[in-house]
């Protein structure tokens, strides 16, 4: 099976919430599936301007995937709690990627990123 990215424009209410904070909240989310194999789940993408960046701060871990583009990472701190590289965003993604740029993403595995239904 052929490795696929597929991007989809929602409307859905998501947050992301750590510890009972939110860092994100968003009704503009863009949802990332890559399909082929890999088993990675479903993940939500955050326009910037929907993040609490005051809790972030740029990390210097860097990454680059072939189908998506260059990638950097954040940190937390929140309080006296510090998590090291629990963001990313594609801030140079290739060129069919450009939906997700100005956009982070949460490690669901350490922030609880959740759909509010209507």
């Amino acid at each position: 099976m052929k490795h696929a990215i597929k991007l989809e424009r929602s409307s859905l209410n998501v947050s992301a919430t750590l510890n009972g904070t939110v860092l994100a909240s968003t009704h503009s989310p863009i949802l990332l599936k890559e399909d082929g194999g890999l088993g990675y789940e479903p993940v939500y993408y955050f326009p910037i301007s929907d993040v609490k960046t005051q809790f972030l701060s740029l990390s210097p871990t860097r990454s680059n995937c072939y189908l998506k583009g260059q990638a950097r990472y954040w940190s937390l701190t929140l309080g006296e709690l510090h998590l090291a590289d629990v963001a990313w965003e594609y801030f140079q993604p290739i060129s069919n990627m450009d939906l997700i740029k100005d956009h982070i993403a949460f490690y669901a595995n350490q922030i609880k990123v959740q759909v509010h239904l209507p």
